[in-house]
């Protein structure tokens, strides 16, 4: 298999992926866990994508958990 059909395959294969509504696609149907998510409360949701769609670097810092 030459590469521009290795490509044609993959493009297929994801294009169906990214199609696929069930609950299966972990995109679609996302649960928030506290082990496997990350809650952002500062600053918003809008500006953090606007940084990043600017190639501007995002930092992310843990909360310290009063005692």
């Amino acid at each position: 298999m030459d590469t521009k059909q290795l490509i044609n395959k993959k493009s297929e294969y994801w294009k169906k992926k990214l199609i696929d509504l069930s609950k299966r696609n972990n995109l679609v149907n996302y649960r928030f866990t506290k082990s496997k998510s990350l809650q952002v409360k500062q600053p918003n949701f809008k500006q953090i994508v606007e940084d990043l769609h600017h190639e501007k670097n995002v930092n992310i810092l843990k909360k310290r958990m009063k005692k």
